[in-house]
């Protein structure tokens, strides 16, 4: 069984994403099961926090100034205000 279940946490696939909270605005890597939808991910009761890869925070109320960059964070889903693909159009 904890085969199975190694096996299953190493097939992911990336997904780029930004995040939005209320003074911030994170772009970033998440990873996905292989075929689940990113509202899936983002839907799970036993997750209460998503880990970001490569990620880089910049402030809404000063577009362009980057905050921070971080190679990994984990972020608070209460704190999320919306979470889209960056292939998305702005």
């Amino acid at each position: 069984m904890e085969n199975t279940n190694q096996a299953r946490k190493m097939i992911r696939e990336p997904l780029k994403v930004i995040i939005y909270q209320q003074a911030t605005k994170i772009t970033g890597t998440v990873y996905l099961d292989i075929g689940s939808r990113l509202s899936d991910f983002i839907n799970s009761v036993n997750v209460q926090f998503i880990p970001v890869g490569d990620a880089q925070v910049e402030s809404l109320y000063d577009p362009g100034k980057i905050l921070y960059k971080a190679k990994f964070m984990n972020v608070n889903k209460t704190h999320i205000v919306a979470i889209r693909p960056e292939t998305e159009h702005e």
